[in-house]
């Protein structure tokens, strides 16, 4: 499948959040803390989302026709010292409908293990992946990762990303290690997964 990888505008923000519903269609832990029937959760995503244009901190990967497929959140994250505060989440910031409680505690837990295990180093963080679901196994997410795999070795970085149990997989192909696992309600859990800096034993060629 050919691709094209490009920056979204705020245009695109209606299109990329029909593209995140689609990827998470299944979740348990996206139906139990983000009902579809709540207008709370398609406000905060786009607006989210939106932040996150502005910033430039996502990349689209379109068909030749221009249809977006998936898109992902890189983020460089250098050493500060000191450490910057961590956030602090809480159930006013999830729909009520749901189950805030849970959001928290996924959250906060992604937050603090991430911390716990890479809050020394330089890291590229991938922070959101998200293909629609009839372009899944495509090529997609693979084209979407490797930009920020192949920026973190040029600068001699580790990468860092929190893997549901169906992306797992993919990342270790691109040679992410679980350091941690995490586990929540309903069988949901997170793979707290690294990939080691360039030169090391589990870098990706």
């Amino acid at each position: 499948m050919a691709l094209i990888l490009r920056k979204p505008t705020l245009d695109d923000a209606i299109h990329m959040l029909a593209v995140q519903n689609s990827a998470f269609k299944n979740s348990a832990l996206n139906i139990r803390c983000f009902p579809a029937s709540d207008p709370k959760t398609e406000l905060s995503h786009i607006e989210w989302i939106k932040e996150k244009i502005k910033l430039q901190e996502l990349t689209l990967a379109c068909d030749e026709e221009g249809q977006i497929l998936g898109w992902s959140r890189w983020v460089r994250r250098p050493i500060q010292d000191p450490r910057p505060p961590k956030p602090i989440f809480t159930p006013d910031m999830y729909p009520q409908t749901g189950d805030p409680e849970l959001a928290v505690r996924f959250f906060q837990t992604n937050v603090e293990r991430m911390e716990d295990i890479v809050g020394s180093e330089n890291v590229m963080f991938l922070s959101m992946l998200v293909v629609r679901q009839e372009a899944q196994r495509k090529g997609v997410g693979s084209a979407l990762i490797k930009p920020g795999v192949q920026a973190a070795d040029e600068e001699g970085w580790i990468c860092y990303v929190n893997a549901t149990e169906g992306g797992k997989g993919l990342y270790e192909k691109f040679g992410f290690r679980t350091v941690e696992t995490s586990w929540f309600a309903d069988g949901i859990l997170t793979h707290h997964m690294k990939r080691e800096a360039k030169g090391t034993a589990n870098s990706y060629h």
